[in-house]
């Protein structure tokens, strides 16, 4: 068996992974900030584009029910103001909003979240700090599924109860409405502010 038939089965076998810095080039485009304006005050964190034509996926602790004076910033520079307010669903944490992009935006694409083992790589992306508002540069992190488990109690503006996957990436202020993505770089899960205090990772 000649090196390259030998190197084709070897990864038939074992896809090989894309380094990290690959996966970032991959997502960073898909992913935003966002701000609105609640019945409570201002929020912020972030969004992840489900669709090109400018549909957002973001946690309801965001972009609650009646919000207003909603903004968003992408990769680009510049923020969007015109945003619409698709939809929300409290007890699931989710929220859906709409731009009008200048250009299409390349969305995230989805893995499946019933695959994952624990110890498998995962990253976290998002506007940590304000990171893709100050910077137009999303915070992103490295880590494993660290756990899988049922959360039945809410936290800090959370309304998410159920099923969890549990990362060692980082989740940082303002990572709440991100994705959390397996190793080729596919949405697998949804940040939520929500945790165990057993447990206390993101």
């Amino acid at each position: 068996m000649n090196s390259a038939i030998f190197l084709l089965w070897i990864t038939s076998f074992f896809p090989l992974q894309d380094p990290p810095e690959v996966v970032y080039d991959k997502v960073r485009s898909s992913v935003v900030a966002i701000r609105s304006l609640a019945p409570l005050g201002e929020r912020s964190g972030s969004g992840v584009i489900i669709d090109s034509s400018g549909i957002i996926l973001t946690s309801y602790s965001v972009v609650p029910k009646g919000a207003k004076n909603i903004r968003v910033w992408t990769t680009e520079p510049g923020k969007y103001i015109n945003v619409e307010l698709i939809g929300t669903s409290k007890k699931d944490e989710l929220s859906l909003i709409r731009i009008q992009p200048k250009k299409n935006i390349p969305p995230i694409l989805f893995g499946k979240s019933a695959r994952i083992r624990i110890g498998d790589i995962a990253y976290t992306v998002g506007n940590a700090a304000n990171s893709i508002i100050l910077d137009t540069q999303p915070s992103f992190q490295i880590g494993v599924i660290s756990g899988s488990y049922n959360l039945q109690e809410t936290r800090a503006n959370s309304t998410y109860r159920g099923i969890v996957l549990e990362t060692s990436a980082a989740v940082n202020v303002g990572m709440e409405g991100a994705p959390l993505l397996d190793k080729a770089g596919r949405m697998i899960g949804f940040i939520t502010l929500n945790y165990s205090p057993n447990r206390f990772l993101g």
